[in-house]
This record gives structure tokens, C-alpha cells and sequence, in this order.
């Protein structure tokens, strides 16, 4: 059996290796999880940008009396819609990432 010794300030502990073993690994799955959360977050983030910029682009469209126009609210919506597209394909990557992961770490 192989030991190591880790000292801690109430005194030593003796580890086996298998048990080092399992903080690293447990130490290694909450980094993943760290990760593909700060991930989520980031797209949070952004679609709630996006739809306060949308939102406002909107309002000034509206206040600038050039709503009656269209092909502005129209670029507006194509934007919208090509940007919530870019999100959703980043949000599809994170959780094929996340399932790789946890079926990886089995």
C-alpha cells in the first residue's frame, strides 16, 4: 500500500493514494462544472444585452418617427434573430461539452 503524508495545521494525516486519487478526480469534475456554468453565464449575459440593445434600437426607431419604415424594424428583427441564432449554437456546443464530460468522467 502505498501512503503519502499531507500536513495540515491541526496536525498530520496519512493518505492513501487512492484517496488523493479521488480529491484530484473530484477536484477536476468541479472545475468542469465551474466552466461550463461561467459558460451559461456568459450566455445569459449576452442575450440579456442583447435584448436591452434590441429593446433600445426599437425605441429610438420609434421615437425618431421612423417606425412607419419597414425595412428598419425588419434589419432590426434579422439581427435579433441572427444573433439569438449565434447564442443557441454556442449554448448547444456548451451542453455537448457538458454531456462529453460527465460521460467521460464515468
Amino acid at each position: 500500500m502505498v501512503r503519502a503524508t499531507a500536513q495540515h495545521s491541526s496536525g498530520q494525516k496519512t493518505y492513501e493514494m487512492d484517496e488523493i486519487a479521488e480529491i484530484v478526480r473530484r477536484i477536476g469534475r468541479q472545475q468542469g462544472q465551474n466552466a461550463h456554468y461561467r459558460t451559461c453565464y456568459t450566455l445569459l449575459k449576452k442575450s440579456q444585452d442583447l435584448i436591452l440593445q434590441t429593446s433600445n434600437e426599437l425605441l429610438d426607431l420609434y421615437h425618431s418617427n421612423a417606425f412607419e419604415e419597414p425595412e428598419s424594424v425588419s434589419t432590426i428583427a434579422d439581427d435579433l434573430r441572427n444573433d439569438i441564432h449565434a447564442l443557441s449554437a454556442r449554448e448547444r456546443r456548451a451542453r455537448s461539452q457538458w454531456d462529453e464530460f460527465f460521460e467521460s468522467d464515468k
